[in-house]
């Protein structure tokens, strides 16, 4: 598996479509397949959550009231790890302690969608399993950052991420941090994927709601549309909108 990661991580650095797509057979295989885990617990209204600091460390009684303020307000899902949350100022083992506190804290009332991705194919593998196996819902896989990777590349290192773990992903992009865009049509590839719900659209761009609907067709009524942003948006499907 190991050198199947690295061959996708290469990948994310650019390469012909051709390649991806061999790339996605690859890692298709009978061995890699993962059944499919759509779910009626994501809609409505969904907090990312903030990452309180106290004398430099994670303040975790102030993280776990926080936790219980956004469920009793009437949240729908809670989003630990995330841009909010300020990871790439996290230690590792403080990323992990925060998914972990969350999903504890919440203890099931609510889902909660962890922010599991990173520019590293390999490294956004194992939070991805990490946030499995402490059971979260979903996890929050964001473009490859820094890298600039090509759309082949983008496509290749998230099927590798949906095939090596049987978790939900939702697709997070965020062109102004990541500075790469994934296309509505990597997007609409992206969701063949049985593992690939959702997407977080952090662009702006409202038309983007439609674009995605338009070009995954009949898949979309199982492909929720969420955004940062505080303004309404077309929903994909029959359900209400993240927002």
């Amino acid at each position: 598996m190991r050198i199947r990661v690295r061959q996708v991580q290469a990948a994310v650095h650019g390469c012909p479509l051709h390649l991806a797509q061999t790339m996605a057979r690859v890692w298709s295989a009978p061995e890699f397949e993962v059944p499919m885990k759509v779910s009626p617990m994501f809609k409505g209204s969904m907090t990312a959550l903030v990452t309180p600091f106290k004398n430099g460390a994670v303040d975790e009684k102030a993280f776990a009231a926080l936790v219980e303020r956004q469920i009793a307000a009437g949240t729908h899902a809670l989003v630990p790890a995330g841009t909010t949350g300020e990871t790439p100022a996290l230690t590792l083992e403080e990323r992990l302690s925060v998914v972990e506190l969350c999903i504890e804290v919440s203890g099931g009332r609510v889902p909660v969608i962890a922010g599991t991705g990173v520019n590293a194919t390999a490294a956004s593998i194992q939070l991805q399993q990490h946030a499995k196996e402490k059971g979260a819902d979903a996890g929050l896989v964001v473009a490859p950052y820094y890298n600039k990777p090509s759309q082949a590349g983008i496509l290749a290192h998230f099927t590798a991420i949906a095939d090596a773990v049987a978790l939900p992903i939702f697709v997070y992009n965020i062109p102004g941090r990541s500075i790469v865009d994934i296309t509505p049509e990597t997007m609409a590839e992206m969701a063949r994927h049985p593992n690939v719900i959702g997407v977080k659209d952090a662009t702006g761009d409202m038309s983007r709601v439609t674009r995605h609907r338009n070009l995954i067709g009949d898949a979309s009524s199982s492909y929720p549309a969420m955004t940062p942003r505080r303004l309404a948006i077309t929903p994909m499907a029959d359900r209400a909108p993240f927002r």
